[in-house]
């Protein structure tokens, strides 16, 4: 054996999980979130990540115009790269020893991700195991690397320590200024342990660098493979390039690849929950999505936790829980707080004043109602407020359209006596909220908010808006319609899945069935009504209905736990390829668009089993169960007239496409699907130009849908990319949504 064996390490005796400048964007994740209320803009984590990687290379000029190698060291580039992004502000109260200080804690925690994605290759200690046994041969490292000796023997010590101990010495290039792609470290290996290039033999992965530069020094060089893991890196080399050019699809594939392989079903589940759990496990990066798009928000407002409203956000407090233990070690996450809240529990004492003007914020989402109604979603006891009704010639049952419109209804809230009344009841509610809400962590002094709702327009988070007009509420939610209510100053809104207010329409067509989703999400603890004091604490008043918990427990407490166990495996995929929430939203979109419209039918089997709460603006409980009769089966399948029938009844089942599956009408649900991507297509900007030159043609007609090129259809779609980018005209707002329709609809917030 020759006197001096000297190895690469990386690629030879350790090899990644990823793509090498994948640890850099972890690195670029954590500098944002760490310091994003005091960058000088609202960095995104790719421009950190070029930032760095410009900086490395200015150090690298740097250094080579003085002689050396182009090299740098993981400490100055930190402590450049944060002089150059904090604001002014912040850099003269860190001063350059803070600003170092800090370049040293993320020089350490880029090291340890290192370590947690690590492994050892087996042909490259093999080599070492086998040199080692001989006592005349010194067994070295050498590494042109960016980390100094001794980050990188602390890697190579948790990753492999019976290997470390047998390398007595790592040249890392930064330390000593000198690299292999040059071939100078070599002979500066030599030097510093005397040896004669003719007794120095030199193993590692590049061509160039370990065997061309090796050999031109002197030294004999081996190249080394090994061909499982050189494929890997192969593959994570396509796949970070793909990434590199805007295609994320690859690497948010390995999401579901790792879901996959650690598929588990519990055995204590009926073939049923199974089936359910499976699914959970499979919709589990919307999930996921949502929590991660909540605290990127968060860390760029600086809140340090989240508030979760129920009922839906009671699993994803859970959810958030999950993924934090999984992020600790990285970027670790705000504190979830469940915050218990609902309509009808913050719609009231949010009122700024009794007037029908401050009334239209519920008007505007339900035209039509009753003064029993309005009374319920009030949260009062309409018999309380009989005598008024009775002095204005109103019934509590009849329904009126245009409250705001009606001169009764005008009358009333004109009458003096009336309105202290009611402001009496909500004075006394409004306390009640306001010490709850400073229980939870939402005082008045609170200057920034987040909060996490399932969607769809926000209200509740307006009503807490109201109440705290001095602190800057966040809303993050699934999905979001377009808002009715003029916005407070102090509200912010944003959707990580679909948004009618910028998505075009394949997209918040998602949101036209949204009960799906809120069974899927929601929990067995029942609907808040209010709050009444507990001794000293003040506490949330619920209510539950058993068929709604039981539907729960019996279906969608195994489809949530699926989910729940299977947030470790996307976290870690998720930390290890520092993907945010924007990297995984397409894959998100597709899955809910797999719920809403292609359902397996177990999901289905729980919805039609559902109760659902809307005593809000309808005033009660809503049923989703519906029975189908073979004769408007037949007449769907054989008329047009009937399947028009077939239409009306599919759209009062509050999810067509759901019931059709349950039912196992597979071409009734196709046909369904067509009529959704035509009602799509009419409303996106290409077939409508083509609709458009039809009636300017001799044809004189409108021309059959049918007729619309196929193409045409998967643009507004989204699934074909058109010729141009052009900006798709939104839909006109239709008319404020009645009760009846809201009672079919369940529309929540």
């Amino acid at each position: 054996m020759p006197p001096l064996l000297t190895i690469d390490i990386w690629d030879t005796l350790l090899r990644r999980t990823c793509h090498p400048d994948e640890i850099k964007l972890v690195s670029a994740k954590r500098m944002l979130f760490r310091f994003g209320t005091i960058l000088k803009k609202p960095y995104t984590v790719h421009e950190l990540f070029d930032l760095r990687v410009q900086t490395e290379r200015e150090i690298g000029r740097e250094n080579a115009a003085s002689g050396n190698d182009d090299e740098y060291e993981i400490e100055d580039v930190f402590a450049r790269l944060l002089f150059s992004v904090l604001n002014a502000a912040q850099i003269e109260h860190l001063g350059a020893p803070g600003i170092r200080d800090h370049a040293v804690s993320l020089a350490n925690a880029e090291a340890h991700n290192e370590k947690s994605v690590c492994s050892l290759d087996p042909a490259g200690a093999d080599i070492v195991r086998s040199t080692a046994r001989y006592p005349e041969t010194k067994v070295v490292a050498i590494s042109d690397f960016y980390m100094s000796e001794p980050r990188l023997r602390q890697i190579l010590d948790a990753v492999a320590p019976d290997i470390s101990s047998m390398i007595s010495r790592i040249y890392v290039s930064c330390d000593v200024g000198l690299n292999k792609r040059s071939g100078r470290i070599f002979a500066y290996v030599r030097k510093e342990l005397g040896i004669d290039p003719a007794d120095h033999t030199h193993v590692g992965d590049n061509e160039w660098s370990d065997v061309k530069m090796a050999r031109k020094s002197g030294a004999t060089a081996r190249r080394f493979t090994f061909e499982p893991f050189d494929a890997k890196r192969a593959t994570h080399e396509k796949r970070f390039a793909q990434r590199i050019n805007g295609d994320m699809r690859a690497t948010v594939a390995l999401i579901s690849d790792a879901l996959a392989r650690t598929q588990h079903v519990p055995d204590d589940l009926t073939s049923t929950q199974q089936r359910l759990y499976t699914l959970g496990r499979r919709y589990a990066p919307v999930f996921a999505g949502l929590v991660l798009h909540a605290s990127e928000r968060a860390y760029r407002v600086g809140a340090k936790s989240i508030h979760y409203f129920t009922r839906e956000g009671e699993f994803f407090a859970q959810v958030h829980t999950q993924l934090q233990e999984s992020y600790a070690t990285s970027v670790p996450m705000q504190q979830p707080v469940v915050l218990e809240v609902s309509r009808i529990a913050t719609f009231f004492p949010s009122l700024r004043e009794i007037t029908l003007q401050e009334l239209m914020r519920l008007w505007n989402q339900y035209s039509q109602q009753s003064m029993g109604q309005l009374f319920s979603s009030l949260g009062i006891q309409w018999f309380s407020a009989e005598p008024f009704l009775s002095r204005h010639s109103l019934g509590a049952d009849e329904i009126i359209r245009y409250p705001w419109k009606d001169q009764r209804v005008i009358a009333l809230f004109n009458d003096r006596v009336f309105l202290r009344f009611v402001e009496q009841i909500r004075d006394e509610r409004r306390e009640l909220l306001s010490g709850y809400l400073a229980a939870k962590g939402l005082a008045p002094n609170t200057k920034q908010a987040v909060i996490v709702d399932i969607g769809w327009r926000g209200t509740i988070q307006d009503n807490i808006a109201y109440m705290l007009p001095g602190t800057q509420v966040n809303g993050v939610y699934l999905g979001l319609q377009r808002l009715l209510n003029t916005q407070p100053d102090n509200v912010h809104k944003q959707a990580f899945g679909p948004d009618a207010r910028r998505d075009p329409p394949a997209i918040f067509e998602l949101l036209r069935n949204v009960a799906p989703y809120e069974m899927l999400t929601n929990a067995p603890t029942g609907s808040v009504r209010g709050y009444e004091r507990d001794g000293d604490s003040i506490v949330a008043h619920r209510v539950n209905d058993d068929g709604e918990d039981h539907v729960h427990h019996a279906y969608i407490g195994a489809f949530q736990q699926g989910a729940l166990d299977a947030m470790p495996d996307v976290a870690r995929v998720m930390r290890i390829h520092a993907m945010t929430s924007d990297d995984i939203r397409p894959q998100c979109i597709q899955l809910l668009r797999e719920i809403a419209q292609s359902p397996d039918p177990a999901l289905a089997s729980a919805f039609f089993s559902l109760v659902h709460n809307e005593t809000f603006g309808v005033g009660g409980f809503v049923d989703k169960r519906f029975q189908l009769s073979k004769e408007l089966v037949t007449q769907a399948r054989t008329s047009n007239e009937g399947w028009q029938k077939m239409v009306a009844f599919l759209e009062s089942t509050s999810w067509p496409c759901g019931f059709l599956r349950l039912h196992g009408l597979d071409d009734l649900h196709d046909r369904y699907l067509n009529r959704v991507e035509r009602h799509v297509a009419m409303q996106s900007i290409w077939p409508y130009k083509v609709l458009q030159r039809a009636r300017a043609s001799k044809l004189g007609r409108m021309v059959p849908e049918k007729i619309i090129p196929k193409s045409l259809v998967k643009r507004a779609l989204g699934l074909q990319q058109p010729d141009a980018t052009i900006e798709a005209k939104p839909s006109p707002q239709t008319e404020s949504q009645t009760a009846s329709s809201a009672s079919t609809h369940a529309v929540k917030h």
